[in-house]
């Protein structure tokens, strides 16, 4: 979906309510969500413990973003690290 640095990737997966990034084709990270009608409750963010403190997780929560703009979707983050990065960025405003 959303290339990050060069060797990782940010994979949405529907069917699982899940984003997930990837590097070397492992997974680092992934952000879970729940989808009702018009909206998705962000649930959980988590990055793979060496690598945090990098963007990472931020990275997840854009593509969360991306993807609930193009849906039309209103976002409601649970998990308290989407609540901040939501509420830190104006450009993530729109989506709340």
């Amino acid at each position: 979906m959303t290339d990050v640095n060069a060797g990782d990737e940010v994979v949405h997966e529907p069917s699982a309510d899940r984003f997930v990034l990837q590097r070397g084709g492992r997974e680092i990270g992934e952000l879970t969500y729940r989808r009702t009608e018009g909206r998705a409750a962000l649930l959980h963010a988590e990055v793979r413990p060496d690598l945090r403190g990098q963007g990472l997780a931020r990275t997840l929560v854009l593509a969360a973003v991306q993807w609930a703009r193009a849906e039309h979707l209103t976002l409601t983050p649970v998990c308290g690290y989407t609540r901040v990065v939501l509420a830190r960025y104006r450009e993530f405003r729109d989506v709340l």
